[in-house]
Parts: structure tokens; C-alpha cells; sequence
């Protein structure tokens, strides 16, 4: 049975160049996106800026596959890397990566979402990526927390959507967990997310943690057929 995953792209300017982020745009959109969405099997992609212009990752780009076993074939692992008529020479020349492969294990979407959060044509407006290592032997209470608690009491936010939960391939790599919490606004009320992370569970599970990293997004721009962002389902 087919596993729908989603690979996760984080990209900045290598050191020791001085290429503006508008370059780095022009390549995504006139060279890697036509080149993604021109294979088999992905027909949809997404990219966003940091809300923060400070942030170690300033671009990020998702794509979601139907089927994890796509990461693997030759089709995909032959995408070209190359900076064609924006950068000359290999992209990785220019722009440095961090590329995460996932596969997907949970859709959450509130039951009274489109009261408050309407779904728009095309991608979510706003994103938070939460990537989390858990402490050993501390991964199932992990996911029964979000399951059961934590993701409820984000839902009561307004801006808040909807969220996609995922988790690496290969289970070495760190951090392990990917949540992807979808905003309609950046607008975003910290007091009631912290709030959310205060009750004596949450400090319990985030208190063992051995690693967090958080970013906020703004969609720059959406591709392919897709109404709403994950194009995902269980």
C-alpha cells in the first residue's frame, strides 16, 4: 500500500557568496520547481519565506509525494542539481541544503475548521515547522500527547487550520518528528501557543526533549493541482 511522505527542503546562500535571496527565487522558479513537477511523481510543491529575515533558514520548499518509495527510485535521485542559466555550475556552488525525507502519520483537521479558518485555493498562508527529538523510550508518549492533547488545545486559536505530522525515513536521522501547524494569519497569538505547552503533560514530554528546532513561514507561492497544502491523506 502506497505511504504518502513529503520531502522538506531548507535553503540559504552558501557562505562566501553574496547572492541576494531575489537569486535564489529566480532559481526555483525558473529552473528546480519545472524541474521537480516534471517527474512522475511529484505534482505539487510549495515554498515559503521565514517570517523572521534573520533565521539560519530564510527559504523553505515542500514537496509531497503519494508513495515514499518514490524518494528511492533513479528518477528522483536524478533530478538535476545544477544551476542551468541562474548559477553557473553545480547549484551546491551557490546554495546550501538541508533536505529531509519523511513519510506521513498523521491528518489532523478540526471538525469546525472552515468556521473559522477558511481554506484557500491554493497552499497554506502561514506555517510553523516543529522538528523534535524526543528522549529515548519517550516517543510513544510523544505522539499520544499531540494526538491527545496538544493539538486540541491549538485548534481553540483562531488563525489555526489544520496540521500534518510526519517522521523521518530513516529513523537514525535527527530530529525524528515533523509537525507542520497550518495559520491563515501571521498574525499569530504566542500567548495562547505557550499556554498550550503548560499543562503538567506537555512540560513533562517537552521537558525530556533532546532537541527542538521551530520556524514560521509565509507561503510565497503554490504549484500544481492541489487545493490546500498537505494534499494528503491516511
Amino acid at each position: 500500500m502506497p505511504q504518502p511522505g513529503l520531502a522538506v527542503a531548507f535553503a540559504r546562500p552558501k557562505k562566501g557568496t553574496d547572492h541576494p535571496l531575489s537569486k535564489l527565487h529566480q532559481w526555483y522558479e525558473e529552473v528546480h520547481i519545472p524541474d521537480i513537477l516534471a517527474t512522475s511523481g511529484i505534482n505539487d510543491a510549495y515554498r515559503y519565506e521565514n517570517v523572521d529575515p534573520n533565521s539560519e533558514w530564510p527559504l523553505l520548499a515542500l514537496y509531497p509525494v503519494a508513495d515514499v518509495d518514490f524518494f528511492s527510485t533513479q528518477e528522483f535521485n536524478s533530478i538535476p542539481p545544477l544551476g542551468k542559466h541562474v548559477f553557473p555550475g553545480p547549484i551546491t556552488d551557490h546554495i546550501e541544503f538541508q533536505v529531509r525525507q519523511y513519510r506521513l502519520t498523521q491528518v489532523y483537521e478540526p471538525r469546525d475548521i472552515r468556521v473559522f479558518a477558511p481554506v484557500p485555493k491554493q497552499g497554506a498562508p502561514v506555517i510553523a515547522t516543529a522538528a523534535v527529538q524526543p528522549k529515548a523510550g519517550g516517543e510513544d508518549d510523544f505522539d499520544t500527547w499531540y494526538r491527545q492533547q496538544h493539538l486540541d488545545m491549538l485548534s481553540m486559536i483562531i488563525p489555526y487550520r489544520a496540521a500534518t505530522r510526519y517522521e523521518q525515513i530513516d529513523p537514525a536521522n535527527k530530529p525524528r518528528y515533523l509537525t507542520i501547524h497550518e495559520f491563515d494569519s501571521t498574525d499569530i497569538p504566542g500567548e495562547q501557543i505557550r499556554r498550550s505547552s503548560t499543562t503538567e503533560w506537555a512540560k513533562r514530554v517537552l521537558g525530556s526533549v533532546q532537541s527542538m528546532e521551530g520556524y514560521t513561514w509565509k507561503l510565497t507561492r503554490a504549484y500544481g493541482p492541489s487545493t490546500t497544502f498537505k494534499g494528503l491523506k491516511l
